[in-house]
């Protein structure tokens, strides 16, 4: 049997020509493999009719009793490279030099007496079919992670490796790939993100036997974006203003969403997951034990929060005011975002992104995500001189770190203020 499979085109001419380099008798050519392979396509007839073209090539059976090559002269048959080659292959395999040869070079292994031929898989599946199964059928990816790859698969690698076959894929496709993201100023987290994708997607495809190599990992595949992803705060000014339209101008769904992301620095996910029971109003505290995501772009999908951080928060006083009233005809049960009148029917993808036009369509949200809304908490306890370790804990992160490098920003007027210190005047004073 062979011993490494050979599953494209390319390797199989790369394994014919590596027995030149071990032994230049082994095959000698009457023509080069190149004119083989151009008067095979010649000899197809202009109806297109698959005549299998032939060529004589000579291959080295064994040694004479000197050490002279002893020489069989074969007809090559085939209408496709493929086809040429693989039969080179299997002749050569065919004779007992031939097996000696390809077993030092770890192509070919015996199976007591019995040679086999050649392992060769002609229907490797397209990128985009195989990654599609990928990432549904694996169980170590969670909720958010399977969502947040459907995106990019969707609509930034497919798009370029959809319609290529597994083992048509090299690294000058994969250099090509990257070279347009950078050209397209994508950030380096998406870019490290497809890398990602890509890489456990082809390794996947080397375990199932359908490529040999992943030649993601060459280590002349590197992700060349450098621009990062900025999400900047509101002011305290901006989300006071905020505050202030969504309560005067925004009801039903729309008003109640907007208050919990304003002033809970929870997650868009969290809060479109939050039920009824989770408020206790008595103690003023919030539990937040889920996450909605769409991993089919529409239907919901209820899972545990990021990083499994379930937790409970404090609910603001003026929070707390805002939530009773909208609370007052609801029942005591169910998904706060709900639909078709259902309580056990969480917003799908639509409903919220319908939702969220709505809102700002209605009030000024001075160019902020849901997202940002998490960030300018943190961002407006910090200045109101709370320390990072609360606010850390409030964000429900699993490190301060993650709070001080990601979330917090700088605020230009401390910094100004705090400059300004070094002044003698103001030493002098203090």
């Amino acid at each position: 049997m062979i011993n490494t499979e050979i599953t494209d085109l390319n390797s199989l001419v790369s394994a014919v020509e590596n027995l030149y380099k071990v032994n230049e008798t082994m095959l000698q050519y009457i023509s080069t493999l190149k004119t083989v392979q151009d008067d095979a396509q010649t000899a197809l007839s202009e109806e297109g009719e698959q005549t299998m073209a032939k060529q004589r090539t000579r291959i080295m059976i064994d040694k004479g009793d000197n050490g002279e090559p002893v020489l069989k002269q074969i007809s090559i048959k085939g209408s496709t490279d493929w086809e040429r080659n693989q039969e080179i292959f299997e002749r050569i395999a065919d004779s007992p030099l031939g097996r000696l040869k390809l077993q030092e070079m770890g192509l070919y292994c015996p199976q007591g007496n019995v040679y086999g031929s050649m392992s060769i898989k002609k229907n490797v599946p397209l990128f985009s079919e195989y990654a599609t199964n990928w990432l549904k059928s694996n169980l170590s990816i969670n909720a958010n992670t399977k969502a947040t790859y459907g995106k990019f698969l969707k609509f930034d690698i497919n798009p370029f490796f959809g319609a290529k076959h597994l083992n048509e894929i090299t690294i000058d496709d994969l250099l090509t790939f990257f070279t347009g993201m950078q050209e397209g100023n994508y950030s380096k987290a998406t870019g490290n993100t497809c890398k990602t994708i890509i890489k456990q997607v082809l390794q996947c495809a080397v375990t199932d036997g359908l490529i040999s190599i992943n030649p993601a990992l060459d280590p002349r595949v590197k992700n060349p974006c450098t621009k990062k992803t900025e999400r900047n705060p509101l002011t305290e000014d901006e989300w006071r203003d905020v505050v202030h339209q969504i309560h005067d101008r925004l009801y039903s769904d729309d008003r109640l969403y907007m208050f919990l992301v304003a002033y809970t620095a929870a997650r868009r996910g969290e809060v479109l997951a939050l039920r009824y029971e989770d408020f206790d109003f008595d103690n003023l505290k919030l539990t937040i034990s889920r996450n909605i995501t769409f991993p089919d772009g529409y239907n919901a999908n209820v899972g545990v929060p990021k990083g499994k951080k379930i937790g409970v928060v404090d609910i603001a006083k003026e929070l707390a005011i805002e939530l009773q009233e909208c609370f007052k005809d609801c029942p005591k049960e169910g998904y706060l975002f709900h639909r078709d009148n259902d309580f056990e029917k969480p917003y799908t993808s639509s409903s919220f992104w319908e939702m969220w036009e709505r809102i700002k369509n209605t009030i000024d949200l001075h160019g902020a995500t849901s997202h940002v809304f998490r960030h300018t908490v943190a961002t407006v306890l910090r200045d109101k001189g709370v320390d990072l370790e609360t606010v850390s804990s409030i964000l429900r992160h699993a490190s301060v770190t993650t709070t001080a490098d990601s979330y917090i920003k700088p605020n230009e007027n401390k910094k100004k203020e705090a400059i300004n210190l070094l002044s003698v005047n103001s030493m002098n004073a203090a």
